[in-house]
């Protein structure tokens, strides 16, 4: 059984709304993706450092408020590393037993550098590159098929990196996603 993926801006608060309707307990959990709220508020002339000892505070309030209706299930909690590159936000939420998600080998050794576990990493995304793909062999992470383009870079980057790669397979419903057919299959 593959685990529960769960990605979101860990440092924006969990509106109670979704952790009320997606966030219960359940005995069948697969993928649960939230999008992304943001306040934009007008600029105070000062810089506030999103890993002050408050930051921190919520940032771990945040991850807990995610964990707790997942307990028992095999889960992982994904940052998006594109959201803030901040090392230090990085190195909390690693600590506080997150995984890290990607879309590229430089957000790869970003998360590594942050001693992110490569097991509880997710590399997604359309356009990987192959020289991405052989990192994140190497690395261990788990790669999201996106295409069978994806599938046939995946397999090349796993015979060139000696190593078996982890795979999540993307299924989409038999649903018309107007998108370019290499990108939606």
């Amino acid at each position: 059984m593959l685990p529960t993926m769960v990605t979101w801006n860990l440092i924006t608060p969990i509106p109670t709304i979704i952790q009320r309707k997606y966030l219960q307990h359940s005995s069948r959990i697969n993928v649960v993706t939230l999008d992304l709220a943001i306040k934009i508020e007008p600029n105070s002339g000062r810089v506030a450092s999103l890993c002050s000892e408050g930051g921190s505070v919520q940032i771990t309030r945040n991850v807990k408020a995610y964990k707790e209706p997942l307990e028992g299930l095999r889960s992982n909690i994904g940052y998006a590393i594109k959201v803030n590159i901040n090392l230090k936000i990085m190195e909390h939420l690693q600590k506080l037993g997150c995984g890290a998600v990607l879309v590229s080998g430089n957000e790869l050794k970003l998360a590594l550098h942050a001693v992110f576990d490569p097991t509880r990493c997710v590399f997604n995304g359309s356009g990987k590159i192959l020289d991405d793909l052989i990192l994140a062999a190497e690395a261990g992470v788990f790669v999201n098929i996106d295409s069978e383009f994806d599938l046939e870079n995946i397999v090349a980057a796993a015979k060139i990196a000696g190593k078996k790669v982890n795979v999540l397979l993307r299924i989409n419903p038999d649903v018309d996603p107007q998108v370019l057919r290499s990108i939606a299959w």
